[in-house]
């Protein structure tokens, strides 16, 4: 049950730390985009920068790649190049722990049905002890094998829905990210 406890507190700390960070790379996006674009049409790259370091993001890391490509004397598809690169570096941060969570939504599975096991073991070895197999002999074990298994489904099925839920989270930041440089670029 301890490591079941651990694997609850770790993807709990997971689960709202990127519910909260998803928030607020959306919420930055979102502001960048509505103040950078502007600045971007006029090709006024120190507004530009300044909105970038007010409201640092993906969309950000992207642009200011873009805006250092193209100030440096590169061309358009140099500088689509440059913030589709960066765009994609940046991506990678927005995945980060969720290997972990689905590592844990796959161990506490596993943990769980460890516990069958070795609530099992225990039944069939107080029936041994015992010599003689009644109800109370083996509800112990029994008892054992069924609260960690439903406890390592307990913490596994919400984990696994976190996992997948930050996936498409990730997917659909990254979606937006696209179309807003597709956007800006025209303006390079």
């Amino acid at each position: 049950m301890y490591p079941l406890l651990l694997c609850s507190v770790v993807s709990l700390a997971i689960i709202i730390e990127r519910f909260v960070y998803y928030y607020f790379v959306r919420k930055k996006i979102r502001k960048l985009f509505i103040l950078v674009e502007e600045y971007v049409k006029q090709r006024d790259w120190e507004k530009v920068k300044s909105c970038i370091y007010l409201y640092p993001s993906i969309l950000g890391e992207a642009l200011l790649a873009g805006v250092e490509k193209y100030t440096s004397g590169g061309n358009t598809a140099e500088v689509e190049e440059a913030m589709k690169s960066a765009a994609e570096l940046g991506a990678s941060s927005l995945e980060r722990y969720l290997p972990l969570l689905s590592l844990i939504g796959s161990l506490s599975t596993l943990l769980g049905f460890t516990g069958t096991v070795t609530g099992m073991i225990n039944a069939f070895n107080n029936i041994v002890e015992q010599g003689t197999s009644t109800p109370i002999v083996v509800a112990g074990g029994i008892a054992e094998a069924l609260i960690t298994t439903a406890t390592g489904l307990f913490i596994a099925i919400p984990t696994i829905a976190a996992y997948f839920y930050f996936s498409y989270n990730v997917e659909q930041i990254v979606v937006d990210v696209e179309k807003k440089l597709n956007k800006l670029c025209k303006y390079f």
